[in-house]
C-alpha cells in the first residue's frame, strides 16, 4: 500500500486474515434471515423445539432447533415467502408465513399448545416490522415492481422512497440520476447479486437493465450499518432472479412511440438556444426469460434476453441559419441485455451462485447530440446540429458492458455464515466518428484591442469534421474487480459481523480531435484570425500526436467489525466501526491522492417496548466516508497536454508570435496535492419510530439530520511556477489550512478582461470549507395484503443549505466528483451559501396497486414536490458563474406534480398466461418548469472588475429566466406478458 497501517489498522488486518478473503469496500447482503422463539401458553420458552423453513426459493428445507432461551434462528434464507412450521412432541404444531427480504431480519414468534394428538394449524402473516435494525428504506419485490408503471430501468422504483429526487448528472443516455436525502446522484451505490456496479469513473448508476431480470430490489436510504461503505446518499442492493423446483418462464413485448406520446411543449418562455430533441421516434422492447432445475433442489438455472430497437430521428428546437427545425437527424439504437444465474447446492450447508449480467447497447447517427445525454445547455459546445453535413454530426457510440460474479455460501449449523465472492464490473461509454477537421465560427461584430467584441454564445456555423471527442466524457472504458469476505458469528445474544475488502478499479480514455486538430475562427479583436487545438506529447514536447490515452487507478481496501447486541429482550445496540483506506493512482502507478485511515464509527439503538415485533423506537449516528471516482485523476495526473496556438492561417499549427501572446497555451502536466488530504466524508444523525397498527399496515415517523464534514475538490487560480508544480490547479480539502487550501501560493485573480489584465500576488485567500447540511422529518405508511394490495405514502419536509452541491454541480450539469467549479477562483465563493439545488421542502408520494375480485390490476404512482432554487449568476472568466445575490434566493421553479398509471388484465390461457397491460405516464401532462435560465451577465459588465459582484448590474442575456427543460409529455405505453 506504500504506507503503514499503523497498529489499530493491523489489528483489523488479523481480523481480516481470519476470513480466509477479501471483501469489496461495500458489502450486500444477498440473503435475509428469520429469526424468534418458541413459547407455550403460559409463555415459558421451550427448547428443542424443530422449526422448519421452506420456500419455493429455497433449495430443499432449512431446519434448525431452538435453544435453551427457546430461540431460533435461520440464516442465509433467499428472498420470497416463506412457511415457517414449529414441531415439538407433546403439542401441536403451527405453521406462520413469513416474507424474507434482502438484507433484513423477520421475527416470526409462536406459541404451541398442548394436545394430545399432532396437527398442523395454520396462522397469519408475521411481523412486517424489523426490530433489529435502523436501516431506512424499502424492499421491492419482483411482483410488487411488475405491478406499478415504473419504467423500463430497475432503479426508477428508487424514486417511490421518502427524500429521493431527481438531478441533474450525468446519465450516459439510459442511467437515472437519483439524489437521496441531499446527496447528488453521483454518491450512491449500485449493488447487484453482490457486484458492485456503481460507475468507476463518474461514481453514477453503472448498470442499466430492466425489472424482468430482478427479483427483488433493496434501497438502503440511511442509518446503514458498519458493514457497508463507500456512499454518502443512499445503497441500492439487488437480487436478480433465479431458477426453482418448476420450470418458470415466459415472454414480453413493450411498444410506444411519438405517436403514443402528447405534443412536446415549447412557448416563447422557452430558451431559444436549445439543445437537440426526439422528432419522433418508435421503440421495441422484447424479450424472454426461462428457469427451472438441472437437478432437483441440487442445481437451479435462470436465463433472460432482453432486446431494445430504438429508431428515432433528433431536430433542433430553435432554428439557425443553416438549420432548420424541420431538419431530421437519424439515430438508432439497440439494447441487448441479458442474465443468467446458477444455483448450486452443494450440500445443505453450503450453496455457490454464478451469476452474469449485461447491458451493451450501440447507436449510431446522431450519437453525440443525442438529448439524453443530459449535456449542460450552458456549455459553447453544447450537443447541437449546426450544419446539415453528416461529417460534422454522424458518430457511433457503444455504451455498457458484462459483469459476472461467484459467491459460495457457507453455513455452519446455527453458529456462523461465512459468504465469499469474487467478481468483476466493466463501464463502458465509447463515441467513435469520421475523421475531418472541424472548423467554428466564432466571429462577431466590431471589436478591437481596446474593446473585443462579444463571442456569440452559439457558433454562427461549423464545418468539417466531427471535431473534440472528449475522452473521460465520451470515449472511456474502465473495470472493477472486487474480492471479498464476510463472517457471521451468533453467539447468545450477540450477532458478530466481521469483514473486510478489496477493489481495484481502472478507468482508460482517449482524448483526441477528427482531422488532428480543431479550429475555431474568431474576430474579437477586430480581424478575422485562427485557434489551434490539438493534443501533443507532453507539456515538454509540442509534437502533434493523433490521440493520447489515459489511465487511472483505484485501489481501496475495508475493513469492518459490527456487533448486534441484544443485552435485554426486545433491545438491540448496534455498535459498529469501520476503516476504510483509498489509493488513487495515475498513469505512472504512482499513488497521487492517499486516502488513509477512513475511520467510520456507527452506532445505532433499537427498542421494542412491548417486545411483540409491533413496533420500534431507534436511534443513530454514523459517519461515511466517499469512495472517490477516477475522472478527476485521469484529467489531473494524466499524459497528456492541449496546446491552443493563434495565428492567420486555417491549417497551420504554428503560433504567430504577433497574436496574442509569442508562445501557444498549453494545459496539461500534473496538478498539486495539499498534503494531508482527507477523504469526503458526512456525518449522519437519525431518530425514528416505526409501529405495526394492524396485521397488514405500519407507520412511522423519523428524523434526519445529515452534516458534510469534508471534501475533495480543487483549486484553479495558482500560477504554473516551479513551486505550484507548474500547474495552475490543486486538490484540497477546501477551509483545511493546507498549503494550497490556505492560498500560501503565487495566485493570480483571473480578471483577463480587466484594464490591466489578471493581477498576480504572493499569496491568495484561504478557501472556505466546503458545506451541505440536510434536516428532514418524514411521515412513512404502508399497507401490504398479501398479492392483492400494496401501499406505500410519504410526506418529507427538509431543507438543504449550503455551499457545495457535492460530486454533482447541478448549476452546470457538471459530473466531474473532486473535479468540480465550484472551489476553481475566489470569485466563485461570493455568495455561495444558500439553498441548495435539491432543497425541495415539500414532497409527497403514493406508490401502489390493487388486485381487485375481477382480476384487474391497477398500479399507481402519484407525487408532488418544492421546485428547485434559483440563482441569479454574473460574468466572471468567460462563464455566468458568480451568484450575484445569495445562493437559492432568486425565487423558485414551480412546484412539480406527476402520477403515472397502469392497468393489467391476465388471461389464462392451458398451462400459460396472458397479461395485457396498459402505462400512462405523466398523466397530467404538466410539462412545467423543471431548469431556467440563470445567466444574468454573459459579458462583463461596465467598469468590471470593479462590479463583478453587482446585485444590480443589467442583464445582457436575453435568454435569462426563459425554461431551458420541462417536465416529460404525456406517453402512453403497450405491453404483452406472457408467463408459465
Amino acid at each position: 500500500m506504500g504506507r503503514r497501517l499503523g497498529f489499530a489498522s493491523s489489528v483489523f488486518a488479523f481480523c481480516l486474515a481470519a476470513l480466509v478473503a477479501l471483501a469489496s469496500s461495500t458489502r450486500a447482503q444477498t440473503t435475509g434471515s428469520i429469526v424468534g422463539w418458541i413459547a407455550d401458553s403460559s409463555g415459558s420458552r421451550l427448547p428443542g423445539v424443530t422449526v422448519e423453513a421452506a420456500s419455493p426459493q429455497l433449495q430443499g428445507i432449512r431446519v434448525t432447533v431452538t435453544g435453551s432461551d427457546g430461540g431460533y434462528r435461520l440464516a442465509a434464507l433467499p428472498p420470497g415467502p416463506y412457511a415457517v412450521r414449529a414441531k415439538l412432541p407433546g403439542f401441536t404444531g403451527i405453521e406462520t408465513a413469513a416474507t424474507v427480504m434482502l438484507d433484513t431480519t423477520s421475527t416470526v414468534n409462536m406459541t404451541l399448545r398442548l394436545s394430545l394428538k399432532e396437527e398442523v394449524l395454520v396462522s397469519g402473516e408475521a411481523s412486517l416490522v424489523d426490530t433489529t435494525s435502523t436501516t431506512s428504506g424499502t424492499n421491492y419485490s419482483n411482483k410488487v415492481i411488475g405491478y406499478l408503471p415504473v419504467e423500463r430501468n430497475y432503479a426508477d422504483v428508487v424514486r417511490a422512497n421518502p427524500g429521493v429526487f431527481t438531478d441533474r448528472g450525468e446519465t450516459q443516455g439510459r442511467s437515472l440520476a437519483l439524489a437521496i436525502y441531499g446527496a447528488t446522484s453521483a454518491e450512491n451505490q449500485w449493488i447487484i447479486d453482490g457486484v458492485n456496479t456503481t460507475n468507476v469513473q463518474k461514481g453514477i448508476q453503472g448498470k442499466a437493465i430492466n425489472s424482468e431480470f430482478i427479483d427483488e430490489v433493496e434501497v438502503k436510504t440511511g442509518g446503514y450499518q458498519a458493514e457497508y461503505g463507500g456512499a454518502l446518499g443512499g445503497v441500492v442492493n439487488v437480487i436478480t432472479r433465479s431458477g426453482g423446483n418448476t420450470l418458470h418462464g415466459g415472454g414480453f413485448i413493450y411498444f410506444d412511440s411519438s405517436a403514443t406520446a402528447a405534443r412536446q411543449a415549447f412557448t416563447q418562455e422557452d430558451s431559444l438556444v436549445a439543445e437537440m430533441r426526439l422528432a419522433d421516434y418508435r421503440r421495441f422492447d422484447y424479450g424472454v426469460d426461462l428457469g427451472g432445475y438441472l437437478l432437483k433442489d441440487r442445481l437451479w438455472f435462470f436465463g433472460a434476453f432482453n432486446r431494445v430497437d430504438l429508431s428515432s430521428h433528433l431536430s433542433r428546437v430553435s432554428p439557425t441559419p443553416h438549420v432548420s427545425v424541420d431538419d431530421r437527424f437519424p439515430l438508432d439504437s439497440t439494447d441487448n441485455l441479458y442474465s443468467g444465474k446458477l444455483t448450486w447446492n452443494v450440500a445443505p450447508p453450503t450453496t455457490l451462485v454464478a451469476t452474469v449480467f449485461a447491458d451493451p447497447t450501440a447507436s449510431s447517427g446522431a450519437s453525440g447530440v443525442d438529448p439524453r445525454q443530459g449535456r449542460s445547455s450552458m456549455r459553447l459546445e453544447s450537443p447541437v446540429i449546426l450544419n446539415r453535413d453528416p461529417s460534422t454530426w454522424f458518430s457511433a457510440r457503444h455504451v455498457g458492458g458484462i459483469d459476472y460474479g461467484v459467491r459460495l455460501i457457507q453455513l455452519f449449523g446455527s453458529r456462523a455464515l461465512l459468504t465469499l465472492q469474487a467478481s468483476h464490473h466493466q463501464d463502458r461509454n465509447s463515441l467513435t466518428a469520421p475523421d475531418g477537421i472541424r472548423t467554428i465560427d466564432l466571429t462577431c461584430q466590431g471589436g478591437t484591442s481596446e474593446a473585443p467584441c462579444s463571442v456569440p454564445p452559439v457558433p454562427n456555423f461549423v464545418t468539417g469534421g466531427y471535431g473534440t471527442i472528449d475522452g473521460p466524457l465520451d470515449h472511456n472504458t474502465s473495470h472493477r474487480e472486487q474480492l471479498r469476505g464476510d463472517l457471521v458469528l451468533y453467539a447468545g445474544s450477540h450477532e458478530l459481523k466481521l469483514g473486510g475488502g478489496y477493489e481495484h478499479g481502472t478507468g482508460d480514455a482517449t482524448y483526441s480531435y477528427t482531422g488532428g486538430q480543431e479550429v475555431t475562427i474568431r474576430s474579437d479583436f477586430g480581424t478575422p484570425y485562427y485557434q489551434h487545438s490539438f493534443v501533443v506529447q507532453s507539456p515538454n514536447d509540442f509534437t502533434p500526436v493523433s490521440d493520447v490515452p489515459l489511465h487511472a487507478q483505484a485501489r481501496n481496501l475495508g475493513l469492518y467489525l459490527q456487533d448486534a447486541w441484544k443485552p435485554l429482550a426486545g433491545l438491540t445496540v448496534n455498535v459498529g466501526l469501520r476503516w476504510d483506506e483509498e489509493h488513487v493512482i495515475d498513469y505512472h502507478g504512482v499513488t497521487v491522492l492517499p486516502l488513509n485511515d477512513q475511520w467510520q464509527p456507527r452506532l445505532g439503538v433499537v427498542w421494542d417496548p412491548w417486545r411483540d415485533g409491533r413496533t420500534k423506537l431507534y436511534a443513530f449516528a454514523g459517519r461515511f466516508y466517499y469512495t472517490l471516482p477516477t475522472f478527476g485523476t485521469s484529467l489531473s495526473f494524466a499524459n497528456y497536454t492541449v496546446v491552443w496556438t493563434y495565428n492567420f492561417d486555417p491549417v497551420s499549427l504554428v503560433q504567430d508570435p504577433d497574436l496574442l501572446s509569442p508562445n501557444p497555451w498549453a494545459r496539461g502536466g500534473r496538478d498539486n496535492v495539499d498534503r494531508h488530504i482527507r477523504g469526503t466524508h458526512q456525518d449522519e444523525f437519525t431518530i425514528g419510530l416505526e409501529r405495526m397498527l394492524a396485521p397488514t399496515v405500519t407507520a412511522g415517523l423519523k428524523a434526519t439530520y445529515r452534516r458534510l464534514a469534508d471534501a475533495i475538490e480543487d483549486r484553479c487560480d495558482f500560477q504554473s511556477a516551479s513551486d505550484t508544480n507548474a500547474s495552475d490547479c490543486a486538490f484540497i480539502n477546501p477551509g483545511s489550512g493546507e498549503k494550497f487550501a490556505a492560498g500560501d501560493a503565487p495566485v493570480c485573480d483571473g480578471f483577463v478582461e480587466a484594464p490591466d489584465g489578471p493581477q498576480c500576488t504572493e499569496t491568495g485567500p484561504a478557501t472556505p470549507s466546503a458545506s451541505r447540511l440536510y434536516r428532514g422529518i418524514e411521515r412513512l405508511a404502508r399497507k401490504t395484503l398479501g398479492d392483492k394490495l400494496w401501499l406505500q405514502a410519504s410526506y418529507v419536509y427538509s431543507s438543504l443549505r449550503g455551499n457545495y452541491d457535492g460530486a454533482v454541480n447541478e448549476g452546470l450539469e457538471q459530473t466531474t466528483p473532486g473535479f468540480n467549479l465550484d472551489f476553481d477562483w475566489p470569485p466563485l465563493w461570493h455568495n455561495a451559501y444558500g439553498r441548495l439545488y435539491l432543497d425541495r421542502p415539500h414532497r409527497f408520494r403514493l406508490d401502489g396497486y390493487w388486485v381487485t375480485p375481477l382480476k384487474l390490476s391497477m398500479g399507481v404512482q402519484v407525487f408532488t414536490e418544492s421546485g428547485a432554487p434559483l440563482d441569479r449568476l454574473g460574468y466572471f472568466l468567460g462563464n455566468s458563474d458568480v451568484f450575484l445575490v445569495p445562493r437559492g434566493s432568486a425565487g423558485r421553479l414551480p412546484t412539480r406534480r406527476g402520477a403515472n398509471l397502469t392497468l393489467s388484465y391476465p388471461i389464462s390461457v392451458g398451462p400459460a398466461t396472458v397479461t395485457l397491460q396498459a402505462y400512462v405516464y405523466n398523466a397530467f401532462n404538466n410539462q412545467v418548469a423543471t431548469t431556467r435560465d440563470n445567466r444574468w451577465t454573459l459579458r462583463p459588465p461596465e467598469r468590471y472588475p470593479a462590479t463583478i459582484y453587482d446585485p444590480n448590474q443589467p442583464s445582457d442575456n436575453p435568454e435569462n429566466g426563459k425554461i431551458t427543460s420541462r417536465q416529460d409529455p404525456r406517453l402512453f405505453r403497450a405491453a404483452i406478458r406472457v408467463s408459465f
